[in-house]
């Protein structure tokens, strides 16, 4: 007879579940208080599944990605093949909540979806303001610069033309 306490993560009670099955394959589950609790703890012990959640890189957009995840639960020893198939996966601007990126991840039948839309246009923005980030700061440095060249200060010993 196999037997496993585990706690319940369906809701926010968090039952200690009790789970075991016979020599015939039975199972029997105590310690929740709905059914969802009492089927969590048989898919748990048979057959465990998770949802995974991850990123997927935009085509064409060096370093950009989107989130995702699976549209349903995957067999638990399926995560490894899922994992994998995603780091060769890439999303097509625009990409819209809930756009299947990759369907049948791994052969489990399931889909991935994106977890959260993207545009072009704010990829554009994202960068723009980076760009203007980055021009500030060297505005701020070179303003450093002149008023150390106008005391007559030179910039030896500061590594600048070392």
């Amino acid at each position: 007879m196999e037997k496993r306490e585990m706690i319940c993560i369906n809701c926010p009670l968090g039952c200690i579940l009790s789970v075991s099955r016979n020599e015939a394959g039975e199972v029997t589950v105590s310690g929740n208080t709905c059914p969802r609790g009492a089927e969590y703890g048989r898919t748990e012990l048979t057959a465990p599944k998770r949802v995974l959640t991850s990123t997927v890189r935009i085509q064409g957009e060096k370093g950009r990605v989107v989130p995702v995840k699976t549209a349903n639960p995957v067999p638990k020893e399926k995560i490894g093949d899922c994992m994998e198939a995603l780091k060769g996966a890439e999303a097509r601007l625009p990409v819209q909540i809930g756009d299947v990126v990759l369907e049948n991840v791994a052969g489990t039948g399931i889909a991935v979806v994106a977890t959260k839309g993207v545009e072009k246009e704010l990829i554009m923005k994202e960068l723009c303001s980076d760009i203007e980030e980055t021009e500030q700061w060297c505005s701020e440095i070179m303003e450093h610069v002149r008023e150390r060249i106008a005391q007559g200060n030179t910039l030896k010993g500061t590594g600048a033309y070392e």
